[in-house]
């Protein structure tokens, strides 16, 4: 393997390490986005905060839709949904 391949994929190894959640539904196709984190503050403030930068992307905010945890992780879901929507419904 060349070192040039190398270096990205090592990069992207590394940087796989950095979150604290793992985004379980693929976001491309659809508006209901699952995540599976470690039970904390922090980690769920990612989760947040990746389901705005994805749902921001459609022009969309995200509406948490359930969070279940045990005493070590969390499956929290959101719901990518139009401004005006949110407002209609009271969201």
């Amino acid at each position: 393997m060349k070192s040039s391949h190398l270096i990205p994929a090592l990069v992207i190894f590394l940087l796989a390490g950095c979150t604290n959640y793992q985004i379980v539904a693929d976001p491309k196709d659809e508006d209901y986005l699952s995540y599976d984190h470690p039970y904390t503050d922090e980690a769920l403030a990612e989760t947040l905060a990746n389901a705005r930068k994805i749902c921001g992307q459609r022009k969309q905010v995200p509406i948490q839709t359930s969070n279940v945890c045990n005493m070590k992780t969390c499956a929290t879901n959101y719901q990518c949904m139009d401004p005006k929507d949110v407002q209609k419904y009271g969201y």
